[in-house]
């Protein structure tokens, strides 16, 4: 069963919403991960990958 959306809500900061979504998330049973982008090895170097 996919996730359903968090109640619509303004937050003070953007890590005060994110704390937020997570703790939903959370008691919903599921687990969400933040991590950078990833890159290629090409000269220059282009994103591959974007990850929320």
């Amino acid at each position: 069963m996919p996730l359903r959306a968090p109640p619509w809500a303004r937050y003070e900061s953007v890590e005060a919403g994110i704390a937020s979504i997570q703790a939903y998330a959370k008691a919903q049973g599921y687990a969400l991960r933040k991590c950078g982008n990833k890159y290629d090895k090409r000269t220059p170097p282009q994103v591959r990958k974007v990850f929320v």
